[in-house]
């Protein structure tokens, strides 16, 4: 059983007027390196799909009585668009934070703005090198392909394993 993910930057499908649905398809039909795996698969059910909000976005993460977390701040990992640890980390830091606006009964703007700071040093810096890193893959596809490449050089595979991870 195989659960497929796949997708592309919203601004792009849109200039490309790409059908990801269509895409997918054509990728488990053809590509050298999915068609064998797929051949005899048997869909579950139908493809659906969604946007995720990639980290990186600059929205803010507070509001009025509001602390955002996980998808609903946009704290998505670029590359490989998951996301539950960031989810995990944010529940934490938002947990904490409402905690202390309890205690202080402070829920002004700038009370909760903090929410926002401890997000953004926690996982902040992170999530950047990686929305730029994605963005360099997209616009150089050839760099996808020697990541493919690199199981057959063991330190060219630790040295990217390093840099995505």
């Amino acid at each position: 059983m195989y659960n497929v993910g796949f997708g592309m930057l919203s601004a792009d499908i849109a200039r490309h007027k790409v059908d990801l649905k269509q895409e997918l398809q054509q990728l488990l039909t053809t590509h050298p390196a999915l068609a064998s795996r797929f051949r005899a698969a048997l869909p579950l059910g139908a493809v659906q799909g969604f946007g995720l909000p990639l980290g990186g976005s600059g929205r803010p993460l507070s509001g009025r009585r509001v602390l955002l977390c996980g998808d609903a701040a946009a704290l998505i990992d670029p590359l490989q668009g998951h996301g539950i640890d960031k989810a995990v980390i944010s529940g934490i830091l938002a947990a904490e934070h409402a905690r202390r606006c309890c205690e202080a009964q402070d829920f002004s703007r700038a009370s909760l703005a903090q929410y926002d700071q401890a997000v953004h040093r926690r996982l902040g810096r992170d999530l950047a090198r990686r929305y730029q890193l994605m963005r360099v893959l997209a616009r150089a596809p050839w760099l996808v392909e020697l990541a493919f490449a690199a199981g057959r050089w063991p330190r060219l595979r630790r040295w990217l394993v390093q840099a995505v991870g």
